[in-house]
């Protein structure tokens, strides 16, 4: 095997979670908004291919969305927390979560090759989204979260 071949295959392993880890892409966004934003729109596009409309940003799911991805940052644990709608009563929710050096494109990419996280991306129970990213040395931990719309229980 040349080198190039192993490095490539070395890539391939380090990814092991779909849409969680991956191997290093140098033309990631190293701003954690710009990263995020290019997540919501990436997402927004797989959406739109499969005939939904586009989630809309919620700067109040993304100020959660954010908190969460400081977890992962914090404790370099892609594990999911329980999750209640952040930003509307007795909505439904939904998370994807990442930890990588590859580009927002390629998350996207891993996301929707996963069939738990493109249920999450393609659910038409969502309509708002956010999205928080953190840098953690050469890492981008972040959250995608979206949400349903408020449901009251009142009679």
């Amino acid at each position: 095997m040349t080198g190039g071949a192993r490095l490539a295959a070395a890539a391939s392993a380090v990814a092991v979670l779909a849409g969680c880890t991956g191997a290093p892409d140098t033309t990631r966004a190293d701003d954690p908004a710009d990263y995020a934003h290019e997540l919501f729109v990436g997402t927004n596009a797989a959406r739109t291919e499969a005939g939904l409309d586009p989630l809309v940003w919620d700067e109040c799911v993304a100020a959660a969305a954010l908190a969460r991805a400081q977890v992962v940052a914090d404790t370099d644990t892609l594990e999911h927390q329980p999750l209640q709608a952040p930003c509307a009563d007795n909505a439904a929710a939904g998370e994807n979560l990442s930890y990588s050096e590859e580009d927002a494109a390629t998350i996207v990419d891993r996301w929707m090759a996963s069939p738990g996280h493109e249920a999450n991306v393609v659910s038409t129970e969502f309509v708002d989204a956010g999205v928080g990213c953190v840098v953690d040395g050469a890492l981008m931990a972040c959250s995608w979260v979206a949400q349903g719309e408020a449901v009251s229980l009142e009679p």
